[in-house]
């Protein structure tokens, strides 16, 4: 009867989450619900609750990230890398400039922690080369939920590396060789879509409005871009090879703005303002998870996660991951519009049982594929816009492809626990 007690709050959550409700009224209600049968008082329940807010709000370099990458969006770099791999598509190469352009997808949601206005950009480019190809969405679905679920610019990581309390980029980095195994396999897919593609009506979609290209133009725009990438995937192992901490993000703060002024139409002051006004959505978002975790975190100290790791204490260690991961990713559907919330819901109760960060990190992986079944998921919406289908025929197309994407995600993290 004790361990039911401790777990009401949290089921309580999970029904009110498949019920579609919003985050923060699923977190008051479950909080409100924990201080009643816990017996916390205002006095006790507050501390917890601005703790949880101060250290989610606090991360600087995730919302510098963000910011730097909404900069490099408006001044039109991904724009740019994007109408590069569009102008190839006259010359033969449908194939590799379809994976490329799926493979940049990838690299900027990972850039920016976010996956939906890259969906905007890149979803009609893919759609007037390819037609309204099912492999090629599901493609743009899945390396953007392994985008989103990794980087170190999203909320969704930092959720996940302060669970495991580990820093955000050190996280980032341990999880950067399984999200490029996924962009590979995303991109792949994409490529099989396309080679397997027998319309040729579907082929040559949208060969008739070529936009004539100036090449040196849009390799000067998209530099900024590009060596943001670069800093991002090689800052820390070229740190290991120097001896010494240079690539930091300050440094990244300095030279990316200094690279698009120089680059890019944007003056000093355009880049400045924009700079500040693309920390809002991330700043808007940190703040209402701090809100949930707050909440969250008032459940666990009424011994719900505790109670709930012993429970999986009895599993097979090696089940424990793949049966997290599976439990995420079924919430995630009805409830995809919250990721974060899925998450702060899901990992404290594998945190109890001293598991690493990555495991964590597979578990916001398939929390994420999740969401790209749920209809009211924003980058199933990009989707349904860029390639002018209905909603219900994204997500029917998506079901075979995110499920084997699931699949090797769940092999995976068994070897990696294993």
């Amino acid at each position: 009867m004790d361990f039911l007690l401790q777990i009401a709050p949290l089921l309580l959550c999970l029904a009110m989450f498949l019920a579609r409700q919003h985050m923060l009224f699923v977190g008051l209600s479950g909080g409100l619900l924990a201080m009643l049968l816990g017996g916390l008082g205002l006095d006790r329940a507050t501390p917890v609750f601005l703790e949880a807010i101060r250290s989610t709000v606090g991360v600087e370099v995730p919302i510098m990230y963000a910011a730097l990458g909404g900069l490099l969006s408006e001044a039109g770099c991904f724009r740019a890398m994007a109408n590069i791999c569009r102008h190839y598509r006259s010359k033969g190469h449908l194939v590799p400039i379809t994976a490329a352009l799926v493979f940049l997808q990838g690299l900027i949601t990972y850039m920016i922690g976010l996956g939906v206005s890259t969906t905007y950009l890149i979803a009609p480019v893919l759609a007037s080369l390819t037609g309204a190809s099912r492999p090629v969405i599901a493609s743009l679905a899945i390396i953007s939920a392994i985008g989103f679920s990794t980087s170190p610019a999203s909320p969704e990581t930092l959720i996940t590396a302060q669970i495991a309390q580990r820093p955000v980029v050190e996280h980032a980095t341990a999880m950067l060789p399984y999200t490029l195994l996924f962009y590979a396999l995303a991109a792949a897919l994409a490529a099989y879509g396309v080679r397997c593609q027998t319309s040729r009506q579907s082929r040559l979609a949208g060969t008739a409005n070529q936009v004539p290209l100036h090449f040196p133009s849009a390799l000067r725009h998209s530099a900024p871009a590009v060596f943001f990438l670069l800093l991002l995937i090689a800052g820390n192992p070229a740190n290991t090879l120097l001896g010494t901490t240079f690539f930091t993000p300050l440094l990244t703060l300095i030279l990316v703005p200094l690279l698009t002024v120089f680059c890019t139409p944007f003056s000093i002051r355009q880049t400045c303002v924009t700079l500040i006004e693309s920390s809002r959505f991330v700043l808007m978002v940190l703040f209402s998870v701090g809100i949930f975790w707050g909440f969250i975190d008032i459940i666990g100290k009424m011994g719900a996660f505790s109670a709930l790791a012993e429970l999986a204490s009895i599993v097979p260690r090696s089940l424990c991951l793949p049966a997290a991961m599976l439990i995420g990713f079924l919430v995630a559907i009805p409830a995809g519009a919250f990721c974060t919330g899925v998450l702060a819901l899901t990992l404290p109760t594998m945190a109890s049982l001293n598991i690493d960060s990555v495991p964590m990190g597979f578990i916001a992986m398939a929390i994420a594929l999740g969401s790209h079944l749920c209809p009211v998921q924003v980058n199933v919406g990009a989707l349904r816009d860029g390639f002018s289908l209905t909603v219900k025929e994204i997500v029917r197309g998506n079901i075979p492809y995110i499920l084997s994407a699931l699949a090797i995600a769940m092999a995976a993290g068994a070897c990696v626990v294993g």
